[in-house]
C-alpha cells in the first residue's frame, strides 16, 4: 500500500484525466470553448482518478494534497497551453487520445509478422502535420535527448530512450492509412511545457519522420530481437 503518491501513480492520474477531458473532442477541431470547459471540470476529474488509484490512502492532507495540487497545475498549465497556440493562429484537430494499436509486421525476411502494441498519448494534426506525441511527467525532457546522431545510439544508449519509443509508435502507425506520412513526434514534458512539444531530430537536422527513416529504425529493431532470442547473448542492464 503507498503511503505516499509514487511517481508512477502521479503519471497515470494525468493520463487518465487528459484521456477522460479530451475524448468527448476527438476528430473534432480544437476550440478555445473547448479547452475552457475542460478548465471548470479537471479539478473534479483529477480528484476523482486520485481516489480510485489511491484508495487506501489520504489525499487531503499533507504531503498527499501538495502532490495532488501539482497535479492539477500541470493540467491548468497544460490546457492554458493549447489555448494559447489556438490564440496564435494554429488549426489542431485531435485524432487519438491514448490510442491502442496492434499490428504485425515484417523487419526482414527471416523476422516476419512480429507482433508489435501498445497505446499512444496523443495523435494530433497542427496545420497538417500529423503529430505523434508521448506524455512525460517525470524528468525534465531536453532537445538533445531528442536528437538522433547515430541510429546504433538509439539501441545501445538508455539517454536515447525516448526516441526508441517514439520511433516505435511511428513504425506502428505507418502502415495503418488513416495516417498521412510523414509524420513528427515528439514529447510534451509537463516539467517545461513552455518549449512545447520537443520533437525528434534527425541528422539531417529535419523533424519529419518518413518511410526511409524507419528502414533504419527497423534494421536496428530487428537486430535488438534477434539478440532477445539468441540464448547465447546473457541479458545485461545498460549502464
Amino acid at each position: 500500500m503507498e503511503e505516499t503518491i509514487e511517481y508512477s501513480t502521479i503519471g497515470s492520474v494525468i493520463h487518465d484525466t487528459l484521456e477522460e477531458l479530451y475524448t468527448p473532442i476527438k476528430n473534432k477541431k480544437l476550440k478555445t470553448e473547448d479547452v475552457k470547459e475542460m478548465m471548470k471540470i479537471k479539478d473534479e476529474i483529477i480528484d476523482n482518478h486520485f481516489q480510485k488509484k489511491f484508495k487506501e490512502g489520504n489525499i487531503n492532507k499533507g504531503k498527499n494534497l501538495i502532490i495532488v495540487e501539482i497535479c492539477k497545475r500541470y493540467v491548468h498549465n497544460f490546457l492554458n497551453k493549447e489555448i494559447k497556440d489556438i490564440e496564435e493562429g494554429n488549426i489542431i484537430n485531435i485524432i487519438g487520445i491514448e490510442e491502442k494499436f496492434e499490428y504485425s509486421i515484417n523487419l526482414s525476411d527471416k523476422m516476419k509478422d512480429i507482433k508489435i502494441k501498445g497505446k499512444i498519448d496523443r495523435i494530433d494534426n497542427i496545420n497538417g502535420v500529423t503529430r505523434i506525441i508521448d506524455y512525460k511527467t517525470g524528468r525534465q525532457i531536453l532537445q538533445s535527448d531528442l536528437k538522433i546522431k547515430d541510429y546504433d545510439d538509439v539501441f545501445n544508449n538508455k539517454k536515447y530512450s525516448n526516441i526508441f519509443q517514439l520511433l516505435f509508435y511511428c513504425l506502428a502507425i505507418e502502415q495503418d492509412n488513416k495516417y498521412n506520412f510523414p509524420v513528427e513526434s515528439g514529447i510534451i514534458s509537463f516539467r517545461n511545457l513552455d518549449n512545447g512539444v520537443i520533437k525528434t531530430t534527425f541528422q539531417d537536422t529535419s523533424t519529419k519522420v518518413t518511410t526511409g527513416k524507419l528502414k533504419n529504425y527497423k534494421k536496428g529493431l530487428n537486430k535488438l530481437i534477434s539478440d532477445i532470442l539468441e540464448i547465447n547473448i546473457p541479458f545485461t542492464e545498460k549502464p
